[in-house]
């Protein structure tokens, strides 16, 4: 009789088979051998098959004879002994098999590997399978022996008595789920057949056999056409009951042709027609490996259907482990899928809310969107409030910086701007916020600092004091074309916001383009209190259109020789008088000429007159300064009377001279 342990190892067998890697990567040993377990052959030429390797121009397979033991890396066995057999075939060929001159010893053990060889010659070995070449008799006794088991000892008492001690056992495990000593009532009585390479068990489980071999049937009307098919594995109820083809893998309790779990063993491939619910005996955890052996680097990805089944599928996430990186990928990074055109993280506030909201959208583009699924610039974040972004660090000691932003070009790779935060004054709760630039790839002194205290420094580090704006260098301003209003050249603004912004000074360039002029708000209208003339150079100071170097509004002005010409025109005056001659003379007595020098240059001397002494009729209305052209006007009558005085004078001399002839 076959015991319950025989049939309870080989349904963990297909546990097994259920359990492997099905996920493709570097070359996997498919056949012949076992990883784990010596596998028994009868061919002294077997045919060895692989599965492909990704960027493999060829294989190479080296068998080796091994003693009793576990199967160790490629290195380990290559260092201990010679290969018995190596070949190396061009990819794309999966499966090679060794020639007359090459066949293996009957009663021997071996262990074989096969190795993805790249374009730069770079091995990638896989785990090893080990198997034994049995004892082989000849075509003529298998023959015979075939024969007699399936057309004579079926017939004898031998047979039918081992058949109704399997078949009682079966019958017991179902009906009473593994206790013997209870049969129920209506007790299934499957049937069930054990040969050299086929196994079925159950009412018509491989019924159409013909010519297939090592097959499992397991279960009534399992494989139930499959009449040539090689190396299948069929669980449940009329599982595979249509399928035809070889080395396939149905767990199922219909002839469905999408069964709960289906598999290709040629093709290391297994799928699931289902949910899948992994409970994982240590934590939750579940490893995914392309392979097992140590110091190998390591594969695993997991891809999505595409919309249209004939292209690649979309992929979803990779990791790789190599001698020095830990990688994951997701959305692409591998030609076996399509990459990704969006990737959104979603996120929820409590624990039972369905969808989400997307809170980082990456779009196909490369836009990045925080809070937007729509990205219109590289960087875009959207928020319901204020829209906060906070960088945080531990620095306190002043100048630390806690928390930068570099600018890099993506060609050079230089950095070429920063934008920092520092600590000021060893207060970790002061800070200033600093601007870079760059030149050849090395960073400025700063260019512009914000204090503590809202004071801004351009060009410079150190505080600017009381000023608000404290620059070091030149300032370029440039004018505001898209601005309304009268001043739309505007340059620059002052005004007064405690005043309500109505004593304002604001400098600009005016409508020609060729001026530069500085204007005052008067409470009704913008009065031109200073122009500059940028194409002659001439300067007005209340006119706009000035006709020499230097012209006043009251029209005095300077020569191009440097000479002062004083506004003396009748239209500029008013209240015109004679000036007499007796208050000339008073005026001129009473003036006392002084030397002096000026109080800011005191080695150069000077002649002159005090302010605050001169005479009523030509001092200034603060006394503080005096006109040349009053002393002219004074000195011209005084000189003119004196001028009479003479000419009358000098008649009478010539009057006396005559009368003395």
């Amino acid at each position: 009789m076959i015991p319950k342990k025989a049939i309870t190892a080989f349904l963990s067998l297909g546990i097994f088979l259920f359990g492997g890697s099905v996920f493709a990567g570097s070359p996997v040993a498919v056949s012949p051998g076992n990883a784990r377990e010596v596998a028994f052959i009868n061919q002294e030429c077997p045919t060895f098959s692989w599965s492909s390797a990704e960027d493999a121009v060829s294989y190479r397979v080296e068998v080796f004879e091994m003693a009793r033991g576990k199967i160790v890396s490629y290195e380990k066995t290559a260092g201990l002994s010679a290969a018995v057999v190596s070949a190396e075939i061009e990819a794309p060929a999966l499966s090679w098999t060794p020639s007359v001159g090459e066949c293996l010893g009957m009663g021997v053990r071996y262990v074989w590997y096969v190795g993805g060889i790249d374009s730069a010659g770079i091995v990638s070995w896989s785990e090893g399978r080990m198997f034994e070449v049995g004892i082989s008799v000849s075509s003529g006794v298998k023959e015979a022996m075939k024969e007699y088991l399936e057309k004579e000892w079926i017939l004898t008492e031998s047979y039918r008595e081992m058949k109704e001690v399997i078949t009682n056992e079966v019958a017991k495990e179902i009906a009473t789920g593994g206790n013997k000593d209870q049969v129920g009532r209506n007790t299934v009585q499957p049937l069930g057949y054990e040969g050299p390479t086929n196994t079925f068990y159950g009412q018509g489980a491989g019924a159409s056999v013909t010519s297939g071999t090592n097959d499992t049937f397991i279960g009534a009307g399992a494989g139930y056409n499959c009449n040539s098919g090689v190396g299948n594995i069929f669980l449940g109820y009329r599982a595979g009951y249509n399928e035809m083809n070889s080395n396939k893998l149905y767990i199922a309790n219909s002839e469905t042709d999408t069964p709960l779990i289906y598999g290709e063993f040629d093709n290391r491939i297994l799928t699931i027609y289902g949910n899948l619910d992994v409970i994982g005996p240590d934590d939750g955890l579940v490893r995914l490996y392309n392979v097992t052996t140590d110091n190998t680097p390591k594969v695993s990805r997991m891809v999505l259907g595409h919309y249209t089944n004939s292209q690649l599928p979309v992929y979803l996430i990779g990791a790789a482990s190599t001698a020095t990186d830990n990688f994951v990928a997701v959305g692409g990074g591998n030609t076996i899928g399509n990459a990704a055109t969006q990737i959104d993280l979603f996120t929820a506030p409590g624990t039972t809310t369905p969808v989400g909201k997307p809170r980082l959208t990456i779009k196909g583009n490369g836009y990045v969107g925080i809070g937007t699924t729509r990205p219109e610039r590289e960087l875009e974040v959207t928020a319901s409030d204020e829209g906060f972004i906070r960088i945080t660090g531990d620095r306190m000691r002043h100048g630390e910086s806690v928390g930068s932003l570099e600018f890099h070009n993506s060609q050079s790779g230089a950095v070429i701007g920063k934008i920092s935060t520092v600590v000021q004054d060893d207060f970790p709760e002061n800070g200033q916020m600093r601007f870079y630039s760059s030149l050849l790839g090395t960073l400025n002194s700063p260019s512009i600092v914000i204090y503590d205290t809202g004071t801004v420094g351009i060009g410079t580090t150190a505080p600017p004091g009381l000023q608000q704006l404290s620059v070091n260098g030149s300032i370029f301003l440039t004018r505001k074309s898209d601005s309304p209003g009268a001043h739309s050249d505007t340059l620059l603004v002052f005004g007064d916001e405690s005043e309500g912004g109505l004593k304002h000074i604001v400098m600009r360039r005016t409508e020609t383009g060729n001026d530069f002029a500085v204007d005052t708000w008067s409470g009704r209208e913008w009065l031109t209190r200073f122009l500059i003339n940028c194409i002659s150079g001439y300067v007005g100071i209340g006119t706009q259109s000035p006709l020499y170097p230097l012209e006043m509004a009251s029209g005095a002005y300077v020569t191009t020789g440097g000479v002062w010409t004083n506004a003396s025109s009748r239209d500029y005056k008013d209240n015109i008088e004679a000036l007499a001659t007796e208050e000339a003379l008073d005026t001129l007595k009473e003036l006392n000429p002084v030397k002096f020098a000026y109080k800011r240059d005191g080695t150069e001397k000077h002649v002159g007159f005090i302010a605050e002494e001169v005479p009523q009729l030509i001092a200034t209305k603060d006394r503080k300064g005096l006109s040349p052209m009053d002393i002219v006007a004074v000195l011209t009558k005084v000189v003119q009377e004196q001028q009479r005085t003479i000419s009358v004078l000098s008649e009478k001399v010539s009057e006396l001279e005559r009368a003395s002839r």
